[in-house]
């Protein structure tokens, strides 16, 4: 299930300290550790904490807002643990609800390439009717130094509305 991700800002706030290593290195593309602040409000960002029918935090996802003209950008999402259904199906309901519940125009956002969850973010893009827009080269920089090319993505909602 997803959740406000205040509602568990101890608990993010406790599992990011633990991304600080190698398997978690494509989160991190701005070239250094820094975990999200957990906002109290949903003006500029939306973000919300998937967890099990255990209330273990499973993982993090959250999507930039330009309220003027309604569109998200910078998606970040990230597994706490390993692959998990559970965490897959909260991802698909966030895209929807930001579609569904807050509106949205249009979702752009990246992957580094490279990244083992490429796959994933592919088949989330197509199933919602999305599409790569291109390629960027040199955008991104992990916290070891290394610079690394993103793939861009576009959702439109008109593309979406059928299957809300």
């Amino acid at each position: 299930m997803i959740y406000p991700a205040i509602l568990y800002k101890e608990r993010i706030d406790k599992a990011f300290t633990l991304t600080r290593t190698k398997h978690y290195r494509y989160f991190y593309s701005e070239g250094y550790f820094s975990a999200p602040k957990i906002k109290d409000d949903e003006w500029n960002v939306i973000q919300r904490v998937s967890v099990d029918s255990r209330d273990n935090v499973l993982g993090f996802m959250s999507c930039r807002i330009n309220r003027p003209i309604n569109n998200g950008y910078s998606i970040q999402l990230i597994n706490f643990g390993n692959q998990d259904i559970v965490f897959s199906r909260d991802i698909m309901r966030f895209f929807t609800s930001l579609f569904r519940d807050y509106g949205l125009r249009k979702i752009n956002f990246s992957v580094i390439i490279g990244n083992p969850a490429e796959d994933m973010y592919d088949n989330a893009v197509f199933m919602f009717g999305g599409r790569i827009i291109g390629f960027s080269k040199e955008e991104a920089m992990l916290p070891n130094g290394e610079i690394c090319d993103e793939k861009n993505y576009e959702i439109m909602r008109s593309d979406v509305v059928h299957k809300l």
